[in-house]
């Protein structure tokens, strides 16, 4: 087995809860308010985690603004997507939001110079599709 596949797998299983559990949260509480509570969960548990491991932050001025920038598109995209489960099915919501690897392969092909096969090109048509079939 590969010694990649389990810590996969327990991302796939954390994510899907991730994904899912949010939508029984804003029957409750409004978007922003979830998301503050979305936060201090995952603050408290980077905490348990590097506490235990005693671990010593490192510091880069470039390493950690990217670090920091990319924290702060992810709490946003978490408020957008808060916000389209709360007004829509969120089987649409988390398979649409899903689908933005299509934009990080756009991004590394033109940023980072990477290439795709032509068998990768006509997956990625396809995700592209499914986006133009899901949303109508």
């Amino acid at each position: 087995m590969q010694e990649w596949l389990i810590p996969t797998l327990g991302a796939v299983i954390c994510w899907a809860g991730w994904a899912f559990l949010p939508k029984i949260a804003v029957d409750y509480l409004e978007p922003k308010s979830v998301l503050i509570y979305e936060v201090l969960g995952g603050l408290t548990i980077a905490l348990l985690i590097l506490v235990n491991i005693n671990y010593k932050l490192e510091l880069d001025l470039k390493g950690s603004s990217i670090a920091f920038a990319s924290g702060a598109l992810n709490i946003l995209g978490v408020l957008f997507y808060l916000q389209a489960i709360a007004k829509g099915k969120i089987a649409l919501v988390s398979t649409i939001s899903a689908l933005y690897p299509l934009l990080v392969i756009i991004l590394a092909l033109f940023l980072l110079q990477e290439s795709l096969s032509l068998k990768q090109f006509f997956g990625l048509s396809l995700g592209l599709f499914s986006i133009i079939l899901l949303a109508t």
